[in-house]
């Protein structure tokens, strides 16, 4: 399973927000992210079986196996309105359970039920289940010497959340996501999400999803992942989308059990400032 950021924005409309910084400073801070998204995706890369934080893989789980998946996500934003002369900031605390089992070789069905603390300009503190998900992969071609493997993943988004808390869009939400995984060496590999997000509510906050990931592997123990995330809806223009950059690391603690934690960063000002990621998988 790979983060998904839309659900926040469906839950947290933002209006004609800019920065304090000036305009030089702007520049200069998004050059620095773009930067280091560059210097990421040359200096770490090679593959894993377990997805990154955003990038999804083309990998299901075994046959007849499960894979269970607690995670914990960290989010901090600051947001200036120029309109009414008010900065806001926005922390968000969710914790994640999430159940996969293995259909088929190339086919499996998952479900995630998320808990949130919602902190909104440090009055507004809310917290309870957020809308529950039932999803399903299942890879459709495997790799060959020339062409990835592809594998076509549905995510649907439930309104079990409570919408006026924050807590969930109101709406029942779909999110369909072709995936492509390829080896571009015996330890480097190449992962391309393209999806599309249809919005229960209105059209207009459907969105484009794309995701691009390497990792590398050391000690056949340690792997470093470099992603590059964004969505786009097609009302915005590029700032007021999401955009951000994320490095994380994964140990392999034995065959049963995997540790990964991360970090990401908003290259556009619809994005989160700050995101940091920890999770733990047992697959038995």
């Amino acid at each position: 399973m790979s983060s998904k950021i839309f659900s926040n924005q469906k839950t947290q409309k933002k209006i004609c927000l800019t920065n304090l910084e000036s305009p030089i400073n702007i520049a200069c801070m998004r050059i620095y992210k773009i930067a280091l998204t560059l210097c990421a995706f040359l200096t770490f890369a090679t593959p894993w079986v377990s997805a990154a934080l955003f990038v999804d893989d083309t990998s299901t789980t075994d046959k007849g196996h499960f894979e269970v998946e607690y995670w914990v996500q960290y989010y901090k934003d600051a947001q200036y309105n120029y309109e009414d002369d008010y900065k806001s900031r926005t922390r968000e605390t969710k914790l994640y359970l999430y159940i996969l089992y293995g259909l088929d070789d190339n086919w499996d069905i998952g479900m995630t039920v998320p808990y949130g603390y919602v902190n909104y300009d440090r009055e507004t503190k809310q917290n309870g289940f957020m809308d529950i998900e039932i999803e399903s992969k299942y890879r459709l071609f495997e790799e060959t010497e020339l062409l990835p493997s592809f594998a076509f993943y549905i995510d649907y988004i439930t309104d079990s959340g409570n919408e006026d808390k924050s807590l969930g869009s109101g709406d029942q939400d779909v999110w369909l996501n072709g995936i492509f995984s390829k080896t571009l060496t015996e330890s480097l590999w190449l992962d391309l999400n393209l999806g599309y997000y249809f919005a229960g509510g209105k059209a207009s906050d459907d969105a484009f999803i794309y995701s691009i990931g390497l990792t590398r592997g050391f000690m056949e123990k340690i792997y470093l992942y470099a992603e590059l995330y964004g969505e786009v809806e097609f009302e915005r223009n590029f700032n007021d989308n999401i955009c951000l950059a994320a490095l994380s690391a994964g140990y392999e603690l034995n065959s049963l059990i995997f540790i990964k934690t991360g970090a990401a960063v908003g290259i556009s000002d619809g994005a989160n400032d700050l995101m940091i990621s920890g999770r733990i998988s047992f697959s038995f």
